[in-house]
């Protein structure tokens, strides 16, 4: 056999594992860009939108002015790339539905029941619509009929629907963000989160409140959370600026005005990293978990007394969550599995003189579900 035809022998059974390792590799970067297809966008309007935090009451503002604690700014725009200037007419009127979500208590006697209260809204295209969950009108604004929120916390959830039926329908048009007052100096606001519908539906068709990224259905949100945090500290001992930081958690596997299984998610700590790496003490790893039922505010001492700056031995760290998961429990008639799970870091300084409210990243991971009002 001549030297040539081994050298090309050679080089075709070392090219064989580097194939055979590439193709698995091929596989799993095509399966991510599907993934990505079917994720909502955030940063897009959309036919759903999410306010993953309301807080019920008013605080005095100025001295002049009593202001509810949670303003719910929602916008509406024309869709990109719509070309039926009916549709976006100055002065369209579009119909959205709106969800005041409570958390369930995990009290039997509650029957782990998340309470709802449904609402409509009317809004216009290029118009703005400013409501509160205790549905006072405040001055200065134009007033929008809801009712209260039955609850002290929780989230908001909204979708466009068609007047004449109330169906669903396929408008990428909802943006919006909410202004959080925990006291009469602490003032945060936070972006809404919206849901596209299928990209490939025409606008106006009919959808499903299916979160999936199929046709007739909306883009899939994720289940599982990364996110910046400041861990908590109650004392002056390890740092002068007393401070704590609460993890809002929700799904959007709800059955509303239903009892519900808990979810459960397992959250894992790091505190700061050292230049070096190669102190045990930095990048440490603390892991816990926490269930609730539809929705939650805790704190991150309440998940775990070392999650505080002296325990942890630094100011910052972040935290990650594994897949959230409802188990079957107590004969409970609910869907058993992964779940979307969607949320904010709140933070207050100095007793809560100070806020601020930080969104969360996640891997693109989509979970599909339905959302059962």
């Amino acid at each position: 056999m001549s030297p040539g035809k081994i050298w090309m022998m050679k080089c075709a059974l070392v090219l064989i594992p580097a194939f055979a390792l590439a193709t698995p590799t091929f596989a799993h970067a095509q399966q991510e860009t599907e993934s990505r297809k079917t994720l909502n966008d955030p940063s897009e309007p959309g036919s759903a939108i999410v306010f993953p935090y309301f807080l019920k009451g008013t605080v005095p503002l100025d001295g002049v002015m009593t202001y509810p604690k949670t303003e719910i700014e929602v916008g509406i725009v024309c869709p990109e790339g719509e070309p039926d200037a009916a549709i976006c007419a100055e002065g369209q009127r579009i119909k959205i539905r709106f969800h005041w979500v409570c958390p369930g208590s995990q009290d039997f006697a509650s029957k782990l029941i998340c309470k709802e209260t449904n609402f409509d809204v009317f809004g216009s295209v290029n118009g703005k619509l400013v409501f509160n969950p205790e549905a006072l009108t405040i001055t200065g604004s134009n007033t929008v009929t809801v009712p209260q929120a039955p609850c002290n916390a929780g989230y908001l959830f909204g979708y466009v629907i068609r007047p004449s039926d109330d169906q669903p329908i396929k408008f990428d048009g909802l943006i919006g963000d909410a202004v959080i007052r925990e006291s009469a100096t602490a003032v945060s606001a936070y972006n809404a989160l919206p849901i596209q519908a299928n990209p490939d539906d025409p606008l106006m068709s009919v959808l499903s409140l299916t979160f999936d990224g199929a046709s007739g259905h909306y883009q899939a949100v994720t289940g599982e959370i990364l996110a910046d945090v400041k861990f908590d500290n109650l004392t002056t001992t390890f740092h002068p600026i007393i401070n704590q930081t609460y993890l809002v958690l929700l799904t959007l596997d709800v059955r509303s005005n239903r009892s519900n299984l808990p979810t459960t998610v397992d959250l894992f700590f790091h505190n700061e990293s050292l230049q070096s790496g190669s102190n045990p003490l930095w990048e440490r790893l603390l892991s816990t978990s926490t269930e609730f039922v539809c929705w939650t505010r805790v704190p991150l001492s309440g998940l775990d007394p070392n999650l505080t700056m002296a325990g942890m031995g630094s100011r910052k760290g972040i935290v990650q969550s594994d897949e959230a998961e409802k188990f079957p429990w107590a004969g409970i008639q609910d869907d058993v599995g992964r779940v979307t799970l969607l949320g904010l870091v709140e933070t207050l300084e100095a007793g809560g003189a100070r806020s601020y409210i930080n969104s969360m990243y996640n891997f693109s991971d989509p979970v599909p579900t339905s959302f059962d009002p």
